[in-house]
């Protein structure tokens, strides 16, 4: 697996975008000072993450968000757990998952699934 993450670190107040294949290893190098950016930020917080089956996949999605060069997006992606409303991507299958008493909204990508609680305020059924 392959990820595309987003961590934050309250010290500078600033996101950093990246991809990797280990995210564990990956936090650890940005919490213990590897790198220039980095070191100036430490602690870095995970605040979100996307998994791929490929590495170009994750590369594409990290350009992407990048690309958008808006703090505004970044954190509508984080609050919103996917892609900011009115950014989906249409053509995606969607399926209503129901597991116990949760409904999740699965929508299927070339690359990975993403689950979305749905809530439901009352669900009338038929007697």
């Amino acid at each position: 697996m392959y990820y595309t993450y987003i961590i934050y670190s309250s010290s500078i107040d600033k996101y950093y975008i990246g991809y990797t294949s280990d995210l564990k290893l990956r936090i650890e190098r940005h919490n213990s000072g590897w790198g220039k950016f980095s070191s100036r930020g430490i602690p870095w917080k995970l605040v979100y993450r996307e998994e791929f089956y490929t590495k170009s996949e994750a590369m594409k999605r990290e350009k992407e968000i990048k690309r958008k060069k808006s703090r505004v997006y970044i954190e509508e992606l984080i609050h919103s757990g996917g892609r900011p409303a009115g950014q989906e991507v249409s053509s995606a299958p969607q399926k209503l998952i129901i597991i116990g008493e949760f409904f999740y909204l699965c929508i299927i990508r070339t690359s990975y699934i993403h689950l979305q609680l749905i809530n439901i305020i009352s669900v009338t059924h038929p007697i």
